[in-house]
C-alpha cells in the first residue's frame, strides 16, 4: 500500500511490531559494522543523549541509535527500530544489534504492536472496546481525524485507536518498561515468546449479539 507502515498482506489478518526500542549496556560504535546514513547532534535542554545516528537494517527498515549519554544513570546507547519497508522481525532486530554489541547487553524498553483493520472507522471500533484503563482521551487533528487513547503516556500499557489511512484504522498496543519486565520480555531472546503472552489481551472488542438481546428483552416487550 502507498501509506508508509501499512502492509496489505497484514491488514485484517496479522499484527506487526511497529516500533521497538532497547537500551545497550555496552556499545562500541567505533567498531560497529553499520552503514551510517547520518550522524547528527541532538539539541534541547531536555535531551538525554548528545547524538543520533540514522541507519537501516539489511531489510530496509529505519533505525536510530542515540548515543553520548548526558546523564550518568543512562545506558551508553538506545536503539529505536521502525517497521517501514517491511514488518519488523525478531531475526532482523537480533542481526542488527549483533553489529553493535552482544545480545545479552540489550534490554527491551518499549514495544508498539499494531493491527490494521478496514473498513471500520475509529468511532465504530472504540464504542465496542472494554478495558480496565482508567483514562480515556480523544484528540483530533486539523483534518478531523480522530485518535483515541486508553491509558496515559505514563501508563505501563496503553491502547491507541486512530486513522492510519483513509480506509484503514490502526489498533496499537504500547508496552513500556515496567510492563515488559512483568511479562518477562526484557531480553531480546524473549521476543520469541511474544505471541504466547496472554497478558497482552488487556482489552476486549465486543459486539452485541442481537439474538440474545431479543431473548433477554422479550419478557418486557409489549405484544
Amino acid at each position: 500500500m502507498s501509506v508508509t507502515g501499512i502492509f496489505a498482506d497484514r491488514v485484517n489478518r496479522r499484527a506487526i511490531i511497529d516500533r521497538f526500542e532497547c537500551s545497550l549496556a555496552k556499545c562500541e560504535l567505533a567498531d560497529a559494522q553499520v552503514k551510517v546514513l547520518r550522524n547528527k547532534p541532538i539539541y534541547g535542554s531536555d535531551s538525554l543523549y548528545a547524538r543520533s545516528i540514522d541507519a537501516r537494517t539489511k531489510y530496509g527498515n529505519p533505525v536510530e541509535i542515540r548515543h553520548g549519554r548526558l546523564r550518568a544513570y543512562l545506558p551508553p546507547a538506545r536503539v529505536i527500530f521502525h517497521s517501514e519497508a517491511c514488518p519488523l522481525t525478531f531475526r532482523e532486530i537480533r542481526d542488527f544489534l549483533s553489529n553493535l554489541t552482544t545480545i545479552d547487553q540489550a534490554i527491551v524498553r518499549y514495544i508498539e504492536i499494531a493491527c490494521d483493520i478496514q473498513p471500520h472507522e475509529v468511532g465504530s471500533i472504540t464504542r465496542h472496546i472494554f478495558t480496565p484503563c482508567r483514562r480515556f482521551r480523544e484528540l483530533r487533528d486539523e483534518e478531523g481525524r480522530r485518535t483515541n487513547y486508553f491509558g496515559s503516556p505514563l501508563s505501563v500499557r496503553q491502547l491507541r485507536v486512530y486513522q492510519k489511512a483513509t480506509d484503514v484504522t490502526r489498533i496499537e498496543i504500547v508496552l513500556r518498561r515496567h510492563a515488559l519486565a512483568k511479562l518477562g520480555l526484557r531480553r531480546i531472546e524473549s521476543l520469541r515468546d511474544l505471541r504466547q503472552v496472554t497478558q497482552l489481551d488487556f482489552f476486549q472488542i465486543r459486539t452485541v449479539n442481537r439474538r440474545r438481546l431479543r431473548a433477554v428483552l422479550a419478557p418486557y416487550m409489549e405484544d
